[in-house]
């Protein structure tokens, strides 16, 4: 004989709970466009041009940005594919009248800005070059580089 038992059911509700952090990172994202150029007066000896770049930022807190020359531009000058170097350093500023020399040290650029959110802001660097008669006739490039903090 096979006996068969039908075993008691438990009944009721059984609940738990668990406390979960999350932890928001500082973040902070750059994005800077590939290339610029200079041509306006820079290509006449004597002459200085002028150029502009825009530059996107996105911060979750205060931010900063600094801006420098690659190490390869000695003196913060630009050269030419036969690496000569121009004579007057290349020059950047932040309001299009004011520049001073770019160094392969990173200088403040934008300090202490709000957050930004996800929209981001935009903000514009001026890039300005001085050309002589000393000067090969030429194309001559530099690197800017860029190094945004928070």
């Amino acid at each position: 004989m096979v006996a068969l038992a039908v075993g008691a059911g438990y009944g009721g509700t059984a609940t738990g709970s668990q406390t979960v952090t999350i932890t928001a990172a500082d973040a902070i994202e750059i994005t800077v466009p590939g290339t610029a150029s200079i041509t306006a007066n820079a290509g006449v000896a004597g002459g200085c041009g002028t150029a502009s770049t825009s530059i996107t930022v996105k911060s979750n807190k205060t931010w900063s940005m600094q801006i420098r020359a690659n190490s390869a531009y000695t003196g913060g000058k630009a050269k030419n594919a036969s690496s000569v170097f121009l004579t007057n350093a290349f020059q950047w500023g932040t309001d299009g009248s004011t520049y001073g020399n770019i160094t392969t040290a990173y200088a403040d650029a934008f300090t202490s800005q709000a957050k930004t959110g996800n929209a981001g802001v935009s903000k514009t660097v001026y890039y300005k070059q001085c050309v002589t008669y000393d000067d090969d006739p030429a194309d001559y490039t530099i690197v800017a580089e860029y190094q945004g903090s928070n």
